[in-house]
This record gives structure tokens, C-alpha cells and sequence, in this order.
């Protein structure tokens, strides 16, 4: 939730980015009431249904750009949701993460094959003889 007075939730400053992580209930009215004066709404839900009714009150000016479930601790029924929020109207989609480029057809790969020298004939596997040195 916000940790500030209710007069400055009025003005909200050159921020356009809000970080909320509520109670296992959900956000307070008020603060739900100021989710839509942001452009990107980063929300960490411990409670899915909580954040279900806290989704309500951004629908109309929001969409859902990232999503993640987080098993935080294992063997138990608990699970941390992180949500991006973002403005609809003013935004454009999101960036996609790099592709990774697909590799070269073979043929112009510039890695050449190396002949394995067990398949080779026994003529082209002998190793040419070294010369021989001159005794002193």
C-alpha cells in the first residue's frame, strides 16, 4: 500500500509508476481510487482473489502487460503474483525481448567439417615421415 498522508495522494508529482504491495485483503478504497492516475501500476499480490477485485478498478484504463507467478514458499498454499499494469491510451505495446537470430544453413556456416581420421583410408592416415637428422 502507500505509506503517505491523504492530502499528497492528490498530486502525485512527476511519478508515473506506482509500486503497490497490499495486505492479504486487497487495497483500501482509496487507494484503489488512485491506481488509475498512473500509467504503470506495479502490483505484488500475495491474495489472488484480492488482486481479481483490485483488477476491477483498473480494467477500464488499464491492460495487463506482464504477469508472473511466484511460488515464494514451497509447500504451502501461498502464491505471489506480480502484475504490470499498464495505461491503455497512451501507450504503445511493449517491446518483445530479443529473438535470438536462427543459425546459418550449413552450406555458409563458416565452421568447415574436419574429416575424422578413423574413417579415413590407411594410404591418407599414415603420417608423412619426418626427415632425419644429421649426426654431428
Amino acid at each position: 500500500a502507500i505509506f503517505c498522508r491523504p492530502p499528497t495522494l492528490a498530486r502525485r508529482g512527476p511519478f508515473d509508476a506506482l509500486l503497490v504491495e497490499p495486505p492479504r485483503r486487497g487495497l483500501d478504497d482509496r487507494t484503489r481510487r488512485l491506481l488509475p492516475t498512473f500509467d504503470h501500476v506495479l502490483y505484488v499480490s500475495c491474495n489472488p482473489r484480492a488482486l481479481q477485485t483490485d483488477r476491477a478498478a483498473l480494467d477500464p484504463t488499464h491492460r495487463i502487460a506482464a504477469f508472473a507467478a511466484l511460488d515464494a514458499f514451497p509447500s504451502t498454499p501461498h502464491l505471489e503474483c506480480l502484475v504490470h499494469f499498464q495505461r491503455r491510451s497512451t501507450t504503445a505495446p511493449l517491446p518483445s525481448p530479443p529473438r535470438r537470430r536462427p543459425p546459418p544453413p550449413p552450406s555458409a556456416s563458416p565452421i568447415r567439417p574436419v574429416p575424422d581420421p578413423c574413417l579415413a583410408s590407411p594410404a591418407a592416415s599414415r603420417r608423412p615421415e619426418s626427415p632425419r637428422r644429421r649426426p654431428r
